[in-house]
């Protein structure tokens, strides 16, 4: 991906870029994931997370021809189409849910993965029929590199936009703090070890851009 080597540009001094390139994910293939395909992604300093879902609005409505993109929070997408609470769920109800759906590891499955199953399952096909549709304010814990909300902590300024059910752009009001990346790489890993994936980096050039200064700014990966 790439993601970090553009936050480096940024660090060094950009504040309105865009590549289109191509992309790699180990491991994720399916009718609609490829290990190799092409992306397009920007960053612009000063933008937020309203900002950032406004300019993803106005490239989605222009490139797809239709009416500006609708807004729907995470958690109300959640209790109109899959009928639960994803904040306030237990991991037992997520997880006989998610088994009532055809999740065949949901015994031992984690929060996230119960909650992304059923997204996946229940919530995405219904997003974007007749215009695109952004989805923000995902759970604290699939943040990634989104900062969390300061008026609600338990979400992160994260966004994706969904046309005819389908995911087609991920974006962040974009994390600054060296020591949060951290402590969520730490996190990560243990989890990622679970499962016996490869870990990330908990030290890199990255990070020292972090460390150097990462502008407050707003990006969005459109796959």
């Amino acid at each position: 991906s790439p993601e970090l080597a553009m936050k480096r540009m940024l660090s060094a001094g950009g504040t309105a870029i865009y590549q289109v390139t191509r992309s790699f994910r180990q491991g994720e293939a399916g009718p609609l994931h490829n290990p190799e395909f092409t992306i397009l992604e920007w960053y612009k300093t000063g933008d937020d997370m309203r900002a950032g879902m406004q300019l993803l609005s106005d490239f989605a409505s222009t490139l797809l021809d239709t009416d500006a993109a609708d807004t729907m929070e995470y958690e109300a997408a959640f209790n109109e189409h899959a009928s639960i609470n994803p904040r306030s769920a237990s991991l037992d109800e997520l997880r006989t849910r998610a088994a009532d759906a055809g999740y065949e590891s949901a015994t031992d499955a984690s929060r996230d993965d119960c909650l992304e199953f059923i997204f996946s399952e229940f919530v995405s096909p219904q997003l974007g029929a007749s215009r695109p549709v952004i989805v923000y304010h995902f759970p604290a814990s699939q943040a990634a590199l989104a900062k969390l909300s300061a008026d609600r902590p338990q979400c992160a300024e994260r966004f994706e936009l969904f046309y005819r059910g389908i995911e087609l752009a991920n974006g962040y009001h974009e994390l600054t703090d060296s020591k949060e990346w951290q402590q969520r790489a730490i996190i990560a890993n243990r989890e990622r070890a679970r499962r016996n994936r490869e870990v990330i980096p908990e030290a890199s050039a990255f990070i020292s851009a972090m460390e150097h200064g990462l502008p407050a700014s707003s990006g969005t990966a459109v796959g």
